[in-house]
């Protein structure tokens, strides 16, 4: 053999692998009875006439009797059996980046096992898949990623099999039946370096793949799916200095998206203002409280679109304190800005979640400093339950590096979840000195707000609301966007 081939069994019942090793003669492993997968990867050398190529041979199955039955079983792990993989896009410009081919196996608890072979592209002639009968425990996914070299473009395809590997395993992509997604990144006040990775989803689980690229800030880009009811993508955006050295980096991701089908959307990360969040991407919240522990985990730079978070603190540049309190005494919390679990009394009570922050990072001006204050009223509890903090969100309506015209009429809104019986909103040409409350009305389903945007600088914001139940949150934010 030529070393590298090698092959891994894995009980069907728990998804456990229970054993592996290089493929050779005389390989011999002693198993218990049993249900077991069994795979391989085996490298063909290449010739003159031939490029080397892998191969994914799966035997789904394979049942050792019970002990009175227990003898010498001969697996054949026969790659001759396979047949080729390939995806090719109708843009001769594109350059296929990334390439995966995964069967996922449920097992009978519920597990999912992973059976893959991957490699930058397929090239034609070297990867092949050994295809399955009929099997309601097999789904096949076949992942490709493109990048188009002269633009940031990239083009994400996953195929999927429900029930086997198939016999033919070649697709072609056209661009046309793609979901477009026109994408903004924008900066946040300052030109700086921004990178991606774009992953699936398969089966409620990312895949273990993905594609990542970095570009200048701010950047605009078409992002292509091919459109598949079975398969959900995820963004993470990053971001650091210009010379994109990511020695400091603030991240950012979203809720996971599935298209169905072509067209063209559009979408938008980093615009200002940056504040915290109460909920994460998946809109679980931030705060629960569970009998008598709650237990806190603030993403504190979230975007104004819906869904966008940090993946939570320590944070690189960013120093303050996230705390609980109840009458003035501080209960819990966490100067590092991590989560945290806090034990209150069971009876009634007005709490207050107060998060500071304060950030010097060489890839943002914006929100220098942010300090959010949520009172409410909490009891014990029988189930988790979430906290009763208000969700802002801010549609400032700024270019691509956060900006706004100096002198120019500004209606901007803001969204607040639970709804608010009581809304108000100033700004701040000074730091926060000095505040100029601004005309606020109900509209619609928000809150809006008209002034006349300052001359050119920073410009921060406080906001304050109340609901019907007493809750209330205050927010102020330092240098929240910028007019020129």
């Amino acid at each position: 053999m030529d070393g590298q081939s090698f092959y891994t069994i894995v009980e069907l019942e728990t998804g456990a692998q229970v054993a592996w090793g290089r493929l050779g003669e005389g390989a011999a492993v002693d198993l218990p009875t049993g249900r077991y997968g069994v795979r391989a990867i085996v490298v063909t050398p290449g010739s003159v006439t031939a490029p080397a190529s892998r191969t994914l041979v799966l035997i789904p199955e394979v049942v050792l009797g019970t002990p009175s039955q227990a003898a010498t079983m001969v697996v054949a792990l026969d790659a001759r059996l396979a047949v080729p993989v390939a995806v090719t896009l109708d843009e001769p410009r594109a350059v296929q980046v990334s390439a995966m081919v995964s069967i996922l196996q449920r097992t009978g608890s519920g597990r999912l096992v992973r059976h893959e072979m991957g490699g930058e592209r397929f090239d034609p002639g070297r990867f092949f898949v050994t295809p399955s009968v009929a099997r309601a425990d097999l789904s096949t996914y076949v992942q490709t990623a493109w990048i188009r070299p002269d633009r940031p473009d990239v083009y994400n395809a996953v195929h999927s099999t429900a029930g086997r590997v198939p016999a033919v395993l070649r697709y072609r992509v056209p661009v046309a039946a793609m979901a477009a997604v026109r994408t903004v990144y924008a900066a946040q006040g300052v030109d700086a370096c921004g990178g991606t990775y774009l992953g699936a989803i398969l089966q409620g689980r990312p895949s273990s793949v993905s594609y990542g690229t970095r570009f200048a800030l701010p950047a605009e880009r078409i992002e292509y799916y091919l459109p598949n009811p079975d398969v959900s993508w995820y963004t993470e955006f990053g971001q650091t200095d210009r010379d994109c050295t990511f020695e400091q980096t603030g991240y950012q991701t979203g809720p996971a998206r599935t298209y169905h089908q072509a067209g063209t959307t559009r979408a938008a990360w980093n615009t200002a203002p940056i504040t915290p969040a109460t909920h994460n991407q998946a809109g679980e919240p931030s705060a629960i409280r569970n009998g008598d522990t709650v237990s806190v985990r603030l993403p504190l730079y979230a975007d104004s679109q819906r869904g966008h978070v940090d993946f939570g603190g320590p944070y690189d540049g960013v120093t303050g304190d996230v705390a609980l309190s109840a009458d003035g005494v501080r209960l819990c919390g966490s100067d590092t800005l991590e989560a945290f679990d806090c034990t209150v009394p069971p009876s009634p009570g007005t709490y207050r979640l107060t998060a500071i922050a304060n950030r010097t990072v060489p890839w943002s001006v914006l929100s220098p400093k942010t300090e959010t204050m949520w009172t409410f009223h909490s009891a014990t509890t029988g189930a988790p339950a979430p906290l009763p903090l208000t969700r802002v969100r801010y549609d400032l309506r700024l270019d691509e590096l956060n900006r706004a015209t100096a002198g120019a009429p500004a209606n901007i809104s803001f969204h607040t979840s639970p709804p608010v019986t009581r809304a108000s909103i100033a700004i701040s040409v000074d730091g926060g000195k000095r505040w100029q409350p601004v005309p606020t009305y109900w509209a619609g389903d928000r809150w809006r707000a008209t002034y006349r945007q300052p001359a050119a600088g920073a410009v921060s914001l406080r906001y304050e609301a109340s609901d019907t139940a007493g809750n209330m949150v205050s927010q102020i934010i330092g240098d929240a966007y910028l007019t020129v």
